[in-house]
């Protein structure tokens, strides 16, 4: 009788533009202290990226608090290492980067130089490998390493394998979260392993954050463009976000690199039976909703004077758009849930220059 009482009520979350807001008005004022709550609130939020933890970091450093500091540049680690503009931290070209340094800043003030240094050397090493790879894009492809890069290649590859490995068997036992993190640490030692990036993106399409899920798909795609996986992860993203035709040219993609590939098939299959059966409940729905109309206003045809006024909230229609003040000016279109990285980015580049700035 009572059974609802036990039943989790879905937790509601503000959006992400107006914490942000909330977090740029403190930021003004220098109030790290209040705009650390609304990171705290920002970072809670069910689908995450790694910048809104990078900028909780850089706060923590503002007020001295070193630990929680590494605390969050340890959770960015975790996330897909992407490039970002050289603007935000000198000499880092990665996101991955700039938490190492901010790591690195964090230990010295705790009087650990040993774990200072190690960051460091991560950090540099991530920045040659991003110029490697940038550099060998440029190079024909007869062109080899020398020795030493490739021992070290080797080594870190073999690493990135075990955690592939590590994750598949978690992935298989249905233990999604900790595969997630096995293949992301695997992702740590080679960012360019588009096996890593896949199982990673089948992860993420799991706890359905899709937007992370595309960025990974978009890597495989990147990396291994004669590998009918990539285009077929970008399709089945795209699909579950209601992207019909980008779906279905995505999944023709794949099919051209491999005709035969059954599960490419079905899927495109289902993706054509979905689109129809979705057509054909909207046609059913606006056919009631213009038979709904016409009687209403037969209805109301000899009362107008009794409609209820407010029938328009009542039907879940609000009209207006708060206006804030941030210190970032985005667009009405960033208020969707792609926007929180959007934005979250812009803060983290801001509070990095106070920081570099601070540090000078």
């Amino acid at each position: 009788m009572f059974s609802f009482l036990s039943q989790k009520r879905e937790e509601i979350h503000r959006d992400s533009t107006e914490i942000l807001a909330d977090a740029s008005r403190c930021l003004g004022s220098e109030d790290y202290e209040g705009a650390l709550k609304f990171f705290d609130e920002l970072c809670g939020l069910p689908v995450q990226s790694a910048l809104p933890f990078l900028s909780r970091a850089t706060c923590n450093m503002q007020l001295k608090r070193w630990k929680e500091a590494i605390k969050d540049c340890e959770k960015v680690l975790l996330f897909l290492n992407t490039e970002i503009d050289n603007k935000v931290a000198e000499g880092c070209r990665t996101i991955h980067s700039v938490a190492l340094i901010r790591m690195a800043k964090a230990y010295k003030e705790l009087g650990d130089l040993e774990k200072s240094n190690s960051a460091l050397i991560k950090k540099d090493a991530i920045e040659n490998k991003f110029k490697k790879s940038k550099t060998t894009t440029s190079k024909s492809s007869s062109e080899t390493l020398n020795g030493e890069d490739e021992r070290e290649t080797a080594e870190e590859q073999r690493e990135a394998e075990k955690c592939r490995e590590q994750g598949n068997v978690l992935y298989k036992q249905g233990n999604i979260k900790d595969a997630l993190v096995a293949y992301r640490k695997g992702l740590s030692f080679d960012m360019y392993n588009e096996k890593l990036h896949s199982n990673a993106c089948l992860c993420l399409i799991k706890q359905n954050d899709l937007v992370m899920a595309g960025r990974h798909a978009d890597q495989v795609a990147t990396l291994q463009p004669e590998w009918a996986k990539g285009p077929y992860l970008q399709g089945r993203v795209l699909a579950l976000q209601g992207k019909y035709f980008e779906a279905k040219e995505h999944y023709k993609k794949s099919l051209k690199l491999d005709p035969s590939n059954k599960v490419v098939k079905n899927a495109l299959s289902d993706l054509d039976k979905n689109h129809k059966d979705d057509i054909s409940s909207s046609t059913l729905r606006n056919r009631k909703q213009k038979a709904n109309k016409s009687d209403n206003a037969a209805e109301l045809s000899d009362s107008d004077d009794d409609a209820d006024p407010s029938a328009k909230e009542k039907a879940g229609i609000r009209i207006g758009i708060p206006s804030v003040n941030t210190i970032v000016e985005y667009s009405k279109s960033f208020a969707t849930g792609s926007g929180l990285e959007i934005l979250a980015a812009a803060l983290g580049i801001l509070l990095t220059w106070a920081v570099v700035a601070s540090s000078k």
